[in-house]
């Protein structure tokens, strides 16, 4: 991943949790955090 990309994607996730803050009170980002570790939970579990 070139440097000016990973800004690009910095500033977008950036983005997206202020946009998430100021309109949804972090709901969807903690939506997102709580699946996220059921993923992983689910991934060490059939490892």
């Amino acid at each position: 991943m070139t440097p000016g990309l990973a800004l690009y994607v910095a500033l977008a996730a950036i983005a997206a949790i202020a946009a998430d803050w100021l309109l949804a009170q972090v709901s969807a980002i903690l939506y997102l955090a709580r699946a996220f570790l059921d993923l992983i939970d689910t991934i060490a579990f059939w490892r």
